[in-house]
């Protein structure tokens, strides 16, 4: 009777143990083969190929010549440390921007913004047409890949500096020191007026902008390989695309410059459409 008791007993703590070892086998089978899949997901977030990257250099240059909205510009840049001025064409364009539905009605600026819409459409199409681009050359590193991009781009660094100095010339004209001003919701009604304004003033001159057939080039990397690590890259790119490595700058910069220009208008009411 002991005998087949310490049978029975030896068979359970054999069995037991068999069980406690094919668990544990199980374990480490189902544990290495998850940290497998997990380093093959971050492998496949991180590192980008050529492919991805060409493609996405068409993304950046949709976002930013055909236009598109001020978050999703975000999102396709990896950062918002822009100046919205920047934004030359789509929905949240610098000329179309306007404030708070509030002062919109308290200041009547609908017929501003209905003329902004009209410029903006304007200024789009010039930008749009005027836009081109080659990559010329790709380079493969360890740490990042880079890509050679001749391109022709609107004159948009020259235009917008020139509507700064028409809109701010205007504000001064109505009674504004630029150098004092009170941010109320006045101010912030004139500011966008001036800017309307400056923009429906330049419209017939916008072919003054175009650029008729100087290239510039830029490198464009994408840092570790990641297009997710390479906002500042993107920024880079976005200012050269709105027309900061050329040699054309602001047409008026000289205060001769900008009373010709001036006086090719009447100004009786300066922020008047």
């Amino acid at each position: 009777m002991k005998n087949r008791l310490k049978i029975v007993v030896f068979i359970i703590v054999v069995a037991a143990v068999i069980l406690i070892f094919s668990g544990l086998i199980i374990y480490f089978s189902l544990n290495s083969k998850n940290n497998n899949k997990n380093n093959d997901s971050n492998q496949i977030e991180q590192i980008n190929t050529i492919n991805e990257m060409r493609n996405y250099i068409e993304t950046l240059n949709n976002a930013i010549i055909n236009g598109t909205s001020k978050d999703n510009l975000i999102k396709v840049l990896k950062t918002d440390k822009f100046d919205e001025s920047l934004i030359m064409t789509g929905e949240d364009a610098y000329i179309v921007s306007s404030p708070s539905p509030e002062i919109v009605k308290e200041y009547d600026l609908e017929k501003y913004i209905s003329t902004a819409k009209n410029l903006e459409e304007n200024l789009a199409i010039k930008v749009k047409e005027n836009f081109t681009y080659e990559i010329t050359d790709v380079g493969e590193m360890p740490d990042y890949t880079s890509f050679h991009i001749t391109y022709r781009s609107f004159y948009y660094d020259s235009y917008i500096k020139d509507l700064f100095a028409i809109r701010n010339e205007l504000l001064i004209r109505a009674g504004y020191d630029l150098e004092n001003v009170v941010n109320n919701a006045q101010f912030i009604a004139d500011l966008y007026k001036a800017k309307v304004k400056a923009a429906y003033m330049l419209n017939n001159y916008i072919d003054n902008y175009v650029n008729q057939n100087e290239t510039a080039s830029t490198i464009l990397s994408f840092t570790n390989n990641k297009i997710s690590d390479s906002a500042e890259e993107f920024i880079s790119y976005f200012l050269n695309l709105t027309g900061g490595n050329y040699n054309q700058s602001a047409l008026l910069t000289a205060e001769e410059e900008l009373n010709a220009f001036l006086n090719n208008f009447d100004l009786t009411d300066p922020l008047a459409l």
